[in-house]
């Protein structure tokens, strides 16, 4: 199993390169992908969800999510892992922009993106925001591999790893707001 995940991770960056990259996309997906370094997108999304009472509970949720993430993700996942980025593992392998930290596994601005967007899912009722914070997320995620920075398996369990934040902040949110009626 572990073999044919490798395969996978080690085929689709270089399949990305190959046949979707573009000037118009790597300028986009660079662009992009910067505005998950150090949070910057997600920690401003749940800056401007506690601003306003009708948002307030997404940001209440969005921040427990992102605190959940990051513990997970930067202190004890990637310390235990140490997966190497791409570009170190993969042989004539460019990425579009480097990383100071060497860990890839697991995507720390794909869990973020995603614990973000489960926030959004959770709280709001309109359909085309809870749409919108996921393409966002899945777009975060498809960018880390697009400029090369990491593999599939790290996107996804990023993602996995954003997801369960989310939920889990939404459910301890959803307590303290029953305990305080």
């Amino acid at each position: 199993m572990l073999e044919r995940v490798k395969k996978i991770d080690h085929n689709s960056l270089p399949w990305i390169q190959d046949r979707m990259q573009t000037e118009r996309m790597d300028r986009f997906f660079k662009a992009y992908t910067a505005t998950g370094d150090s949070g910057k997108l997600m920690i401003g999304t749940t800056a401007a969800f506690l601003l306003f009472k009708k948002t307030r509970t997404a940001g209440l949720t969005a921040g427990l999510a992102l605190a959940n993430e990051a513990i997970l993700t930067n202190l004890i996942i990637k310390p235990i892992f140490k997966r190497d980025r791409p570009w170190i593992t993969l042989e004539d392998f460019d990425p579009l922009i480097f990383e100071d930290d060497p860990n890839s596994f697991p995507s720390g601005h794909t869990g973020a993106a995603f614990s973000v967007a489960m926030a959004v899912v959770r709280t709001f009722t309109r359909r085309w925001c809870k749409f919108v914070g996921m393409i966002l997320a899945t777009l975060m995620g498809f960018s880390r591999m697009y400029v090369g920075v990491h593999f599939l398996s790290d996107v996804t369990v990023g993602a996995v790893i954003g997801v369960i934040s989310g939920l889990s902040a939404d459910r301890m949110v959803k307590m303290i707001a029953a305990k305080r009626k």
